[in-house]
């Protein structure tokens, strides 16, 4: 049993999707009293209540709760109605930005003397840094934040926020086995909702207790706690999610799998491996693939493993290939993201390089006008001339100047290209090549069948890994750009996307190739480079095109279509932010055409 930091998110979040019917018909019965201080006040209450709900109209919740704070100029109601912006953060995996937030507004309605509501924000703030999909996971934080919930849910007598704090604390004690802690806990809030109203914490608090006592081999105990689990699953007044059966499902098989793999009886270690893997399948239903890969690896791992213990090699091996794509598509996504992270820092250092250029300029301008304006004052014949020619000299000079700089830009990018596509190629290229030869050297010939098969997967699967590797960088800044030009070095990179992609590319170049400086080929390569993988990743496109026009002796057009799903320039995505600012060093225009696919046109002098 441990995988109950994976799981904590979804019993987070489930707590408050079970009451909304109760605060729907308490807001129904207070609109039809006479308006009031008091009823506005509650009013505001259910309103917030309402808005800390998942669901699918939750913006409609939250927009009502400020406009009628704003017309009724409730204080409390415009300030909770804050509150609710720190959760827009976070369902934007803005996670410190809500954490931020949520802290913020906890201090600032513990000022204007909301203690009760600032509970909440100090257990969203804990529920954050516990989570699972959290980049950044501090357990210790959370509990600390927990514990504040719950003094200040004490202090105000909020039994609601403290069955929620016991909950949290609990769970927090459950993750990291401390069971006797995590029982006394969970006890206090399952006494606790044993005699209050509102249950809607019942069914996740009957799930902890039953995984708890399954950790202890106590098995009849976790059977009496997971049957009132299911009993509140079919009979209960609550309207659940579809995603939370599934979820809680999740919890009960997985701890049974487990604890039955742990005394080695595979076979029922595989019955409820399986009951929980049918159990998740919820998660795609609803399209939360995140979620699936989340739970679904636990069940495949021990579904794998104990069918192969059994002797049962075929379904073994099945779960094995599932098991290992998702891990590949889950490094595959580590793998975007650091890119990502890279390419996000390269490109802020070259935005604080353009920054000290320009602040610069503008120091040897400020220099540049105080000697012209002292030469002014001694005479204004000789003060007139001296500035004409001076004057002269400073636009050549700045005009040479200015090549000279464009020239370290150009140079600065291209040996950080270099260097990224070195790195890129010496170091993981390498480990990936040395990883190649190992497996090389196991001797098939001695694997059973379906070992061979899996030995012939991890082949092929290194072996697309590496020339991945190879390609990134080389492409990073091929050494054909500089010796061969843009039009051949594009011409060589779209005969190998033919041959290594689905999707059909075309060019067309211009009878007479038109000399551009290294500054324009530089610049043009990478937008051409930013569309033709936004086509390969994104489009679902079967055929692209690549045109080079000369528009006139002074003007290059390059246009760059396909016949995919199309997309929306009007999003200031990092991509089309990336190309624009090149565009606009270029002097250049850029266009967009969204028929029948996706059209970019670049405009630039040459």
């Amino acid at each position: 049993m441990g995988n109950f930091l994976k799981i904590l998110f979804c019993i987070l979040v489930s707590i408050s999707l079970f009451g909304q019917d109760i605060y729907t018909e308490n807001l129904k019965k207070l609109y039809s009293q006479p308006q009031g201080k008091h009823r506005d006040s509650l009013i505001v209450n259910n309103l917030f209540a309402q808005s800390r709900i998942v669901q699918e109209n939750l913006e409609l919740w939250i927009d009502s709760l400020r406009s009628f704070s704003v017309r009724n100029k409730n204080e409390r109601g415009l300030l909770l109605w804050e509150v609710m912006d720190a959760e827009k953060a976070i369902r934007k995996l803005n996670f410190e930005d809500g954490i931020r937030k949520h802290l913020s507004f906890a201090k600032k309605l513990e000022d204007s003397g909301n203690r009760r509501f600032a509970t909440w924000n100090y257990l969203r703030a804990g529920i954050i840094l516990a989570r699972p999909s959290t980049p950044f996971i501090r357990k210790k934080d959370a509990l600390s934040f927990y514990n504040k919930g719950l003094e200040i849910a004490k202090s105000e007598k909020d039994t609601s926020e403290i069955i929620r704090a016991y909950v949290y604390i609990g769970e927090y004690y459950l993750d990291i086995k401390n069971l006797n802690e995590a029982l006394k806990y969970l006890k206090l809030a399952e006494n606790h909702l044993e005699t209050f109203g509102d249950k809607n914490l019942y069914p996740t608090t009957l799930a902890s207790l039953g995984s708890c006592y399954l950790l202890k081999n106590n098995v009849p105990k976790a059977n009496l706690y997971f049957q009132k689990m299911d009993y509140w699953l079919d009979h209960n007044p609550f309207k659940f999610k579809a995603f939370y059966r599934s979820y809680i499902s999740n919890i009960k098989f997985l701890g049974y799998a487990n604890y039955y793999f742990d005394r080695k009886d595979y076979k029922n270690a595989a019955l409820h491996a399986q009951h929980g893997y049918d159990a998740v399948q919820g998660f795609k239903a609803a399209n939360n693939t995140r979620s699936y890969n989340t739970y679904a690896v636990d069940h495949l791992n021990i579904l794998c493993q104990s069918h192969s213990k059994s002797g049962n090699f075929k379904p073994a091996f099945d779960y094995l290939q599932e098991y290992q794509s998702i891990l590949n598509q889950n490094s595959e996504n580590e793998l975007n993201e650091s890119f990502q992270e890279l390419n996000t820092k390269y490109q802020t250092e070259q935005k604080e390089l353009q920054i000290k250029t320009l602040e610069n300029e503008k120091i040897t301008h400020e220099l540049k006008s105080q000697q012209r304006f002292k030469v002014f004052l001694f005479s204004i014949i000789a003060s007139l001339v001296a500035f004409l020619l001076f004057g002269l000299w400073s636009w050549r000079a700045l005009k040479i100047k200015n090549k000279e700089i464009s020239a370290a830009l150009l140079l600065g990018q291209t040996s950080e290209r270099k260097r990224v596509a070195s790195d890129l190629h010496d170091n993981l290229g390498s480990t990936l090549s040395s990883l190649r030869w190992s497996v090389g050297a196991i001797d098939k010939n001695k694997l059973s069948e379906s070992e061979q098969e899996v030995y012939q997967h991890l082949q092929n699967s290194l072996d697309q890994a590496y020339h991945q590797v190879r390609l990134l960088s080389h492409n990073l800044l091929p050494e054909s750009l500089e010796k061969q030009g843009l039009f051949k070095t594009i011409e060589q990179q779209l005969t190998k996307l033919n041959r290594t992609t689905p999707v059909n590319f075309t060019l067309k170049t211009p009878n007479a190739s038109p000399e551009l400086q290294p500054k324009t080929a530089f610049e043009l390569y990478s937008i051409y480079q930013e569309l033709i993988n936004n086509i390969l990743r994104h489009s679902n496109a079967t055929t692209a095109s690549v045109f080079f026009e000369n528009q006139t002796n002074k003007q290059l057009r390059m246009t760059i279509s396909d016949n995919g799903r199309g997309s929306n320039p009007s999003l200031k995505g990092q991509g089309l932010t990336n190309i624009a600012e090149r565009v606009k060093n270029l002097n250049g225009t850029l266009e967009f055409e969204n028929h029948s696919g996706f059209t970019v046109i670049v405009n630039v002098p040459i």
